[in-house]
C-alpha cells in the first residue's frame, strides 16, 4: 500500500483529496492544524491517520516525515483569506516557510514525489485567452505572491535535488465543505430564498472539487519524473450571472439576483484556462457544470 501525506487534510480541498485517495486504497496521513471538523468523514477509514502539526515548525515536520515515511506529499494547505489582508506576514509563514519546510523534510526523508496546489492568481490579469502555462506570471496581492514563491521553491528542489514535483494551478473551485465562494453563497442563499448578490458580472473558469482530486491523483500516478506545471480548470468560462440564474432554477428558489459594480482592480473580467496539457499528461476531463452543481445543491439541502 503506497503511503501519502496530505497537508491541510482538514481544509476544503485536502479533506476531499484525502477521501478520494483512501477510496483508492492509499495509506493516507492527514496533516491537520486547527479545526478538525472536516475530517469526521475520514475517521471510518482504517488506512487514515491524522497527524497534528504546524508546517512552520520544521523540527516537527521532519520528525513526522522520518516516522511515517510517506512516498508522496500532496501539499494543499495554505492561508487564503476571502478578504484582502494588507500585510505579507500572515501569508508568508504558512505559504512560503511552510512549503519550504515540507520540501526540505522531503529531501532529507527521501520522499519521491511532491504535488503542489497553486492558483490562477499567480497569472494576474490575462493578456490572452485561454491562459496557458506559458503565460506571464504577475502576482497581484500577497496571497498570489506567496503561492508563486512556493512554486519557485518547488522548482528549485526539483532541479537541485531531483525531487519529482508537479505543480497544479487551479481556477475557482466549488463543492461541499467550501465555506465561502460565489457558488457556495449562491446555493445557500437560493435555498433560503435570499438575494443572490453578484459583485461583478464576470466571466470566469470554475471547476468541481472532485475533478481537482482526480487531477492530483493522476499527477502522482501518470505524470513523468522531473518537473511539471499544469493548469487545472474546466477549459471554458461561465458568466457569473448565468450561474446564479441556473442555481436559482435548479433549486426552485424565489431569490432575486442583484448585480453590483465593484471595481475589479488587477483581476480580469474574463479568465479561463487552456487545459490541453492536463488532458495530455493526466488524461484530465472536467465534469459537467450542470451535473456537479445539481449534486452540490442536493448535498447542501441535506445539511
Amino acid at each position: 500500500m503506497k503511503k501519502v501525506l496530505v497537508t491541510g487534510a482538514n481544509g476544503f480541498l485536502g479533506s476531499h483529496l484525502a477521501e478520494e485517495l483512501l477510496k483508492k486504497g492509499y495509506q493516507v496521513f492527514g496533516l491537520i492544524f486547527g479545526d478538525a471538523q472536516k475530517i469526521k468523514h475520514l475517521r471510518g477509514f482504517k488506512n487514515f491517520k491524522p497527524l497534528v502539526g504546524d508546517m512552520t515548525d520544521f523540527r516537527k515536520m521532519l520528525t513526522l516525515f522520518k516516522k511515517y515515511r510517506p512516498e508522496c506529499v500532496f501539499h494543499t494547505a495554505a492561508l487564503h483569506s476571502p478578504v484582502e489582508i494588507d500585510s505579507p506576514f500572515p501569508f508568508f509563514e504558512p505559504n512560503v516557510r511552510g512549503t519550504l519546510n515540507l520540501l526540505e523534510a522531503c529531501r532529507i526523508s527521501k520522499v519521491k514525489s511532491f504535488v503542489y496546489s497553486s492558483s490562477m492568481s499567480v497569472y494576474g490579469k490575462a493578456d490572452y485567452l485561454p491562459v496557458d502555462e506559458e503565460h506571464l506570471t504577475r502576482p497581484h496581492d500577497f496571497y498570489s505572491l506567496t503561492k508563486f514563491l512556493g512554486e519557485e521553491c518547488c522548482r528549485l528542489y526539483a532541479k537541485k535535488y531531483g525531487l519529482r514535483v508537479i505543480i497544479l494551478r487551479y481556477v475557482g473551485i466549488y463543492g461541499l465543505r467550501r465555506d465561502w465562494g460565489a457558488i457556495t453563497n449562491f446555493i445557500r442563499n437560493a435555498l433560503k430564498n435570499k438575494p443572490l448578490s453578484i459583485l461583478n458580472n464576470i466571466n470566469w473558469d470554475i471547476v468541481y472539487v472532485k475533478d481537482i482530486c482526480r487531477a492530483n491523483i493522476a499527477a502522482l500516478e501518470k505524470a513523468k519524473a522531473g518537473f511539471e506545471l499544469i493548469n487545472i480548470g474546466s477549459g471554458q468560462e461561465v458568466n457569473i450571472k448565468d450561474v446564479a440564474r441556473q442555481i436559482k432554477k435548479m433549486s426552485g428558489s424565489k431569490s432575486k439576483i442583484k448585480i453590483g459594480k465593484r471595481a475589479l482592480g488587477p483581476v480580469s473580467s474574463h479568465f479561463y484556462f487552456d487545459i490541453k496539457r492536463a488532458k495530455r499528461l493526466l488524461g484530465f476531463k472536467p465534469s459537467s457544470f450542470q451535473k456537479t452543481v445539481s449534486q452540490y445543491i442536493k448535498e447542501l439541502k441535506k445539511q
